[in-house]
């Protein structure tokens, strides 16, 4: 709906604007201007009941930036740019140092004979100290047997039995006894211990053929983290 005032020479301000005939147009014929983008179908009936002459109004003009706003802005954006490249790498500068503060690297070995206290038994020379957690990565172990077989080798960590199967990598030939054989594993792992802990070793029974020797040994390597 057009609302205002009827009065010759007079000015409507919103969505479009009245001219007189002084303006524009003939002597005593009212003008309508229309913003550029306005949709002239839906002022017809003013033009079929009023008698109106429609008009689009002039497109506003731009100013162009002169070349020292130019510069000044593509000067503002490179500092911006700046600061944020700055702010980044110093975060992250500061995530690394506080990891290496945080982390240190474990490994332990032990191992094991006939002499052991069980069939493939011993403890790791290094322990979890507390309030730390050890977060093992791989686990790997070797053993020989002659007239010896050993069941698989296990991590004991509280009520929880880690397993590693041994798989032969060879037999003894030459001037080794015909009878000697070679096992081992490597497993690449994921296993959380929270300290203070043993890591002991043990394997699953044995099969022996007369006297039956072996010996071997394990190893673990990680890193240690604090405790939450």
């Amino acid at each position: 709906m057009i609302s205002g005032s009827w009065r010759p020479y007079h000015t409507f301000y919103g969505p479009f604007s009245w001219q007189t005939a002084s303006a524009k147009g003939k002597k005593g014929t009212p003008v309508l201007a229309l913003p550029p983008n306005e949709v002239l179908s839906q002022l017809q009936f003013c033009r079929a009941s009023l008698g109106y002459r429609l008009l689009r109004a002039p497109p506003i003009p731009v100013r162009k930036q002169t070349a020292k706003e130019t510069s000044m802005k593509h000067r503002v954006l490179l500092l911006v740019n700046v600061l944020i490249s700055g702010l980044f790498l110093s975060s992250m500068q500061a995530m690394a140092a506080d990891a290496r503060t945080k982390i240190s690297p474990f490994s332990a070995e032990c191992v094991f004979s006939n002499s052991s206290p069980s069939i493939g038994n011993c403890i790791l020379s290094n322990q979890v100290p507390a309030g730390k957690r050890l977060v093992l990565e791989t686990v790997t172990g070797a053993y020989y047997g002659e007239g010896s077989v050993l069941g698989a080798a296990y991590l004991t960590i509280g009520r929880i039995r880690y397993v590693f199967p041994w798989i032969q990598n060879g037999e003894g030939f030459g001037s080794e006894p015909l009878n000697r054989r070679f096992y081992g594993f490597n497993h690449y792992v994921q296993i959380y211990i929270d300290g203070p802990a043993t890591l002991p070793f043990d394997t699953d029974g044995g099969s022996f053929m007369g006297p039956g020797t072996y010996g071997g040994w394990y190893n673990v390597s990680g890193y240690l983290v604090d405790l939450p």
